[in-house]
């Protein structure tokens, strides 16, 4: 009998067998259909790296039919008609049919017009249907399906309404009432999520037919990881271990995990990814562990691993504002803002301060841009409460004035993207040896003397993590490195965090709880054992809210919370120079070096403002030669503060 049902799951994606917890896994019987669940593009893919998510779905008991019927995924279909993209070519409706969740595609405000229409290439019996709604709060509550055998949609073979979960990042798994036979099926929005906002669309959209029935679930597999913690309780410390099962039916059935050394655990089966956390005594040599399941009273799965000892992992958070000035509000708009961030960063640090010391605030400036202006405009006793903080390490001055694109900049100015770092240095007595540069992709090999010949030893680099960077990521991000300058006389230590610079911007209350299970910081974590990684320190960026964003204290309270809870790994709230101080002490005889250019990329959009940059670069030379001439000829009647004001003119036209 058919059913509508409601299921909750957990997600399975921080349960792939990565990293130091190596898996041998088998099936039992083994057959050669349905040997592996799908997995990229399939129904069965785990679940979003933020939320539990709901999965509605018409499911069938397996104990009444005594069959199992899979589903499996069909061929990525071909996009015949759509409503309007957004504008600016990077969320074109393809991206729901590339097989990538980092990708997206929402309408022009469309709202509940928003629709996609499909030609399967041929006409097959779909089963099932998948959808993964985008990161953003700008989620769908209900669609429609509509199948036709003729692309005008004019007479419909059937109807098939869709509840969605809902939540950002939420995957929608549907099995259809009655599987239906078409060429053609039209999506259509019908109802938005509390947000509201009409962009809507998602990451992923896939189409699924059942397969052929079996008598027991031969398809079914098991992945189990040994979570990277050391949980706190009443007594010894605790190593948590994680088991997924993938289901690729459309029956639930009820079954049992025989773990090696603990009792059977009972696991109701339903379509896609179900996982429990068993808890193991913390050893510190590696165990071989064993996980079957057991159905009906058959091993249908198997799998085997060896756990390694938990890694003593620290998270260093960088809180910080992204610097886009222009971007989501006109320049004096996001001027503004970012002064009332600075008071803000000032005052939760003040209310933190008796916070166990990982979990006190620091906020870290990014650029100084808005520092030299916000300076300009304070009165004094704003500006001793200013340095008072900086002091104090509550803010934490980093020195480059912008998120520059360097490939534009002649020698002087890259030297003059440190000048208001050098003045507020003198001026106040303040070591300023960090800088960070966000979003941009490249990074000119000139940077490399400018900085280290103004005292700037250390670099925080975090690109954009979504479109346009080419392959910086992938190659750099976390991998320090000292870069060498041309001459070979200077270097700068380089840390691209691997979750760039907007890991949070979307959902962050969702990824910031030590609730719900699974965590995406362990995610994080199998990700870097999987690719060796070899230090145990990890720069997470910490900028909520989209670009410009606000401080938060809820960093505070979450690290606290985390540490309570976990042994390992630790978390903490820290600056850029505290943290790239303590990576070199321990890690500076490892750390490889490097020379070239990071090879600039977003400077190609000087291409569409010939005239202005050819203004700007005859401003610098002619600033060059008046200083130079003035410093001759009428040394103690040198105008710095005008000089000081053309060459911040200069250097912001060629800010990213």
């Amino acid at each position: 009998m058919l059913k509508w049902g409601v299921i909750q799951a957990w997600n399975g994606s921080r349960l792939n067998p990565n990293g130091k917890s190596r898996t041998r896994e088998s099936a039992v019987p083994s057959t050669p259909a349905h040997h592996e669940a799908p997995r990229m593009n399939g129904l069965f893919l785990h679940f979003s790296p933020i939320l539990s998510v709901f999965l509605v779905c018409a499911v069938s008991s397996a104990e009444d039919s005594g069959r199992f019927t899979p589903l499996e995924p069909l061929d990525a279909p071909t996009i015949i008609a759509a409503s309007e993209s957004y504008p600016g070519g990077a969320f074109n409706v393809e991206n729901l049919i590339d097989g990538r969740v980092l990708t997206e595609h929402f309408s022009a405000s469309k709202g509940t017009e928003t629709f996609i229409e499909f030609d399967l290439g041929e006409s097959v019996t779909v089963a099932g249907f998948r959808h993964t709604d985008r990161n953003d709060p700008a989620t769908i509550k209900s669609s429609r399906l509509v199948f036709s055998d003729s692309p005008d949609f004019d007479n419909p073979i059937a109807t098939v309404p869709i509840e969605h979960v809902n939540t950002p990042g939420g995957q929608t798994r549907t099995v259809l009432p009655k599987p239906v036979t078409a060429r053609y099926v039209r999506w259509q929005v019908t109802a938005l999520g509390p947000n509201g906002h009409g962009t809507v669309g998602g990451a992923e959209i896939g189409f699924f037919t059942g397969g052929e029935s079996e008598a027991e679930p031969t398809a079914d597999r098991i992945t189990a990881r040994g979570v990277a913690a050391l949980l706190r309780g009443d007594g010894p410390p605790v190593r948590p271990m994680q088991i997924t099962v993938e289901h690729p039916y459309a029956e639930e059935v009820d079954a049992r995990l025989l773990i090696t050394g603990l009792d059977p655990e009972p696991i109701h089966l339903r379509l896609g990814s179900q996982s429990v956390e068993v808890s193991l005594a913390a050893e510190e040599t590696a165990v071989e562990i064993e996980v079957a399941l057991e159905v009906s009273g058959k091993v249908v799965a198997k799998t085997e691993m060896t756990l390694d000892p938990v890694r003593q992992w620290e998270f260093s958070f960088l809180p910080h504002s992204h610097v886009d000035i222009g971007y989501t509000h006109v320049q004096t708009e996001v001027e503004q803002k970012q002064w009332e961030h600075l008071e803000l960063a000032i005052d939760i640090a003040r209310r933190t301060a008796d916070y166990p010391p990982e979990s006190q605030y620091h906020w870290n400036s990014e650029t100084l841009w808005a520092v030299d202006s916000y300076l300009k405009q304070a009165s004094e006793a704003q500006r001793e409460t200013f340095f008072e903080a900086v002091r104090k390490e509550w803010i934490h001055l980093d020195a480059l004035y912008g998120n520059e694109l360097t490939g534009l900049c002649r020698p002087e100015e890259l030297m003059r993207l440190v000048d208001c770092a050098r003045r507020i240095s003198r001026e106040n007595n303040i070591t300023i040896d960090s800088a960070m540069i966000s979003d941009v992709p490249g990074y000119t090999w000139g940077l490399v003397p400018a900085l280290a010949q103004s005292g700037v030893k250390y670099l925080s680099i975090a690109p954009n993590h979504i479109h346009r960077i080419g392959r910086t990521l992938d190659a750099w991000g976390d991998r320090p490195f000292y870069w060498v300058s041309p001459s070979g006389e200077d270097r700068v230590l380089c840390w691209m965090a691997g979750k760039a610079y907007s890991w949070f911007h979307p959902s962050r209350v969702n990824i910031l709880t030590t609730e719900n299970a699974p965590d995406p910081f362990f995610d994080y974590l199998a990700e870097l054992e999987d690719a060796d990684y070899p230090y145990d320190m990890v720069q997470v960026r910490y900028s909520i809210g989209g670009d410009n964003g606000p401080p938060d204290q809820a960093l505070c309270e979450f690290v606290k919370a985390w540490n309570a809870k976990y042994v390992w790994p630790r978390m903490a709230i820290t600056t850029t120079s505290r943290l790239m101080h303590e990576f070199e002490d321990r890690y500076g005889e490892q750390i490889p070096e490097v020379s070239g250019d990071f090879t600039p990329y977003w400077e190609d959009g000087a291409g569409s403002s010939a005239k202005e940059t050819a203004q700007a670069r005859n401003a610098a030379e002619r600033l060059v030669q008046a200083e130079t001439l003035w410093s001759l000829l009428a040394p103690g009647d040198y105008p710095g503060d005008d000089f000081y004001s053309a060459w911040r003119d200069v250097i912001l036209y060629n800010e990213h």
